[in-house]
């Protein structure tokens, strides 16, 4: 599972932090825009007490004649004046690289004094170890941390926050073969005399946004997070979390993390909306809801597919206008891959089109995946039955409003009912045998 970091709740007390929202008009439907305003967020969830995997150590080494090494260069350390050089501390903050993208931007660190338990952080941008103008970040007495915005190499004003705090362990035992295992951890720590343990630091990442937000009288739970930690939240690797109401939201994907491209869709258990744009810095989030109404123009029970006003023309060129079957009925099924319910029923899918083959034609229809993602689930699914792909927008005459939605179709193409509960479907056609 690809999960973005968690992190303790005492924390997270720190940034919490409600969105505001406001609403507008889109193509389709309402347009509604979620602020991020408070500033950044740790991760949701983590239990009392229990030690998240997202802390990483970050170990410090000392000076030798105002330098430190990487491997075999030397590099001149510069810092304020007054400093005493026994006191002075240097650690590197590698941030911005990813398996997709492996580039990264070396962030160089002075703590200072180091065997204080409240040191100050200074932070140099430009990896060449000069600190004289450098950023100084304080550790906050009420949370015995320090929080360091860095900037993002191509948007200096979207921002990246690490939290820092003084490392523990949980026993001398563990302190010992912690410290053996970080002499051979890196250039810097190979090439230099780290600190004793007890002054090195630990690091998390706040690459986290999160919020409410109310439609229909309903509350839903929404947020971003920086995946990659760029203080970008629109790269392909980031994610988007959601859920219907108020709990803490899973930061994984396999409840609910979704993997972020533009016009997604998110499940909001019956009520889809699509992701129309998210603000770089990950400030804001623009949804249009994919809703459907008694008063709406297009499909309705009764009705028949070829008398649409347009056709509904599918990627890989299905048009379901001209689509008949020799079989007595047709079954249409709308999923998708960020729509948990839909991977859910297809065990019972399965089961349906077994026990109906000789009466139903099944015909899958994705909604809101990338052709990629969609091969990807369609292999992972073992979906051996026709099935296709279709936008958003292409939903509005066939008034698909929630996921999974099953449509049922007579021979000639007549809409005989529509439901998101298949075994309607299977009560509909046993009580027409």
């Amino acid at each position: 599972m690809i999960s973005c970091h968690q992190y303790s709740p005492y924390l997270l007390l720190l940034a919490v932090f409600l969105a505001g929202y406001t609403r507008g008009h889109g193509q389709g439907g309402e347009l509604l825009t979620i602020r991020f305003d408070s500033g950044y967020s740790l991760a949701e969830g983590e239990r009392e007490g229990e030690r998240s995997d997202a802390y990483t150590y970050l170990v410090p080494v000392k000076l030798s004649e105002d330098s430190i090494a990487y491997g075999d260069i030397k590099h001149r350390v510069r810092y304020p004046a007054g400093m005493d050089p026994d006191s002075v501390a240097i650690a590197d903050e590698y941030l911005f690289g990813s398996a997709v993208n492996p580039e990264a931007v070396l962030m160089s660190l002075l703590i200072y004094p180091y065997q204080s338990a409240t040191p100050d952080i200074y932070v140099d941008p430009t990896g060449t170890f000069t600190f004289t103008e450098a950023n100084v970040f304080p550790i906050s007495p009420a949370d015995a941390s320090w929080v360091v915005a860095y900037p993002n190499r191509d948007n200096g004003d979207c921002k990246f926050p690490v939290d820092y705090r003084m490392a523990s362990f949980a026993d001398k035992a563990t302190k010992q073969e912690i410290a053996s295992s970080f002499q051979s951890s890196g250039q810097l720590n190979q090439s230099n005399k780290n600190v004793d343990p007890d002054h090195w630091l630990e690091s998390r990442r706040m690459n986290f946004r999160f919020g409410n937000f109310v439609y229909d009288s309903v509350t839903y739970r929404i947020g971003l997070c920086d995946y990659i930690g760029n203080g970008n939240y629109t790269d392909e690797e980031d994610r988007i979390l959601f859920a219907k109401g108020q709990e803490p939201l899973d930061a994984g994907l396999e409840k609910d993390g979704y993997a972020y491209h533009p016009g997604m869709l998110l499940d909001g258990d019956g009520q889809a909306f699509q992701v129309v744009g998210v603000e770089e810095c990950g400030n804001r989030i623009d949804l249009l809801p994919v809703t459907g109404s008694a008063d709406r123009s297009g499909l309705v029970i009764g009705g028949m597919l070829q008398e649409l006003d347009s056709a509904v023309t599918i990627t890989r060129t299905l048009d379901l206008t001209a689509f008949r079957t020799e079989k007595e009925y047709f079954l249409l099924d709308f999923w998708g891959s960020w729509c948990r319910p839909c991977i859910d029923a297809f065990p019972k899918l399965r089961e349906f089109r077994t026990t109906y083959q000789d009466r139903v034609d099944l015909i899958g229809i994705n909604v809101g995946d990338t052709e990629a993602t969609f091969a990807e689930w369609e292999s992972r699914l073992a979906i051996d039955w026709p099935s296709y792909r279709i936008t958003a927008a292409q939903l509005k005459p066939l008034n698909v409003s929630g996921f999974p939605t099953y449509l049922l179709f007579s021979q000639a193409g007549q809409l005989l009912a529509s439901s998101r509960d298949l075994d309607e479907i299977v009560e509909l056609m046993e009580s027409e045998k």
